[in-house]
């Protein structure tokens, strides 16, 4: 049985039992540009690809979000899951725990609402004539909730991101030679990693590119540091686990090391009586042995996949550009 929605978001967005309806309004809101786009074109009246692009740039950007939020939610969900194994609390502090980090005031969100619109207006109002046609009020709707939405999703985000923090800083259980209950926290990184470069994608796919933008040095400082962003996402979601295990890992080698010397003094010291040099021997291999285990411990919840899918999926962002400019090109000449 699906939770009732505690958040703005989560009525609006989130609740799975009514997901069908803003998807339904975000493929409508999607339409409508296209359709009167056709209907310019029926009637012989050129397209400019310019305010196409600009009543598209909303819908797009509230089907992306609508789109991605099952997804998200759902990893959030198997986050929890799988590290309840590795907490040592009882069920009731655990559920006291997730439902406290993943709270956000409805005030809060209404006024993140109320913020999203106003910005909305004040962006898209101000554009000299855009007050006076069905099209305009249209561009100016569908802008303003679309800005109140994503206000709404960013607060909904910070507000998960609370949530994995708060459950490290329980007492914790690690085994550094199984951490499969940390693995879908760097499942979680990669898949906000990707979201963030589907976002990139999409605004390189519905930004109006002007003739020499590519001369400017103020797009390459916006969209150079980009490709790197979902990298740096990737590692700094996974930082919380990477730190306690790193601190268990060594740890783990202060006392092995500690023990090897330990024992190596005491071989030493009793040479003279060769079965027990022997057996304290057979315990140094044994620790030895221990110790590089230990050093081959991962401490970063990520695999060679996880690297190589992140590797390429920010590629795709600059082969978006690139095909840009040679579909500019190809229509130019």
């Amino acid at each position: 049985m699906n939770n009732p929605p505690k958040t703005l978001f989560d009525r609006l967005i989130g609740w799975p039992r009514h997901r069908w309806i803003p998807l339904g309004v975000s493929v409508l809101m999607v339409l409508i540009p296209l359709l009167l786009a056709w209907n310019l074109v029926a009637q012989g009246q050129p397209l400019e690809s310019g305010p196409l692009r600009g009543l598209l740039t909303a819908p797009l950007v509230l089907l992306y979000i609508v789109l991605i939020t099952p997804r998200m939610d759902r990893m959030e969900k198997d986050v929890v899951r799988s590290l309840r194994p590795a907490i040592l609390v009882d069920d009731e502090n655990f559920g006291m725990v997730v439902s406290k980090s993943a709270h956000t005031p409805i005030l809060i969100e209404f006024i993140t609402v109320v913020v999203g619109i106003l910005f909305g207006v004040v962006t898209i109002g101000r554009i000299p004539g855009i007050w006076l046609s069905a099209i305009g009020i249209y561009w100016i709707l569908s802008s303003v909730i679309m800005y109140a939405v994503l206000f709404l999703t960013v607060v909904s985000s910070l507000a998960s991101t609370r949530l994995t923090p708060s459950l490290l800083r329980q007492p914790i259980r690690v085994d550094l030679f199984d951490i499969s209950p940390f693995e879908a926290i760097g499942r979680q990184s990669l898949l906000i990693a990707l979201v963030f470069i589907g976002g990139i994608t999409l605004s390189l796919l519905i930004s109006n590119f002007q003739p020499g933008i590519l001369r400017r040095i103020d797009f390459w400082l916006v969209y150079g540091p980009l490709v790197l962003v979902p990298i740096a996402i990737f590692f700094l979601t996974m930082q919380p686990i990477h730190r306690i295990l790193a601190a268990a890992k060594n740890r783990e080698m202060g006392v092995v090391k500690k023990k090897i010397n330990q024992i190596g003094r005491e071989i030493m010291d009793c040479l003279n009586r060769e079965a027990e040099a022997a057996t304290k021997a057979q315990i140094i291999n044994a620790l030895i042995a221990y110790e590089q285990r230990l050093h081959n411990a991962r401490t970063w919840p990520y695999n060679t996949s996880m690297l190589r899918t992140l590797f390429f999926s920010v590629l795709v962002p600059a082969g978006t550009l690139i095909g840009r400019i040679l579909l500019n090109i190809f229509y130019s000449n």
